[in-house]
């Protein structure tokens, strides 16, 4: 079986319930994007990731394959 590559979609952040929890999302259509049209695999990044913290978060994608 070949493995389809891993497209980052970076996901936007809204604040809910009068300021008291934050939600990370994607739109449908970028992410039904992706996968039909450019035949890969997406994964959501949130949106508050921390730019130290992105070595880490692609060292465990590498890892996964």
């Amino acid at each position: 079986m070949e493995s389809k590559p891993i497209v980052g979609i970076i996901t936007n952040e809204t604040v809910g319930f009068n300021g008291r929890q934050r939600s990370h999302s994607a739109g449908k259509r970028y992410v039904n994007a992706v996968m039909n049209f450019a035949d890969v695999v997406p994964i959501l990044i949130p949106a508050c990731i921390r730019k130290s913290d992105l070595g880490t978060f692609l060292m465990c994608l590498m890892v996964l394959f």
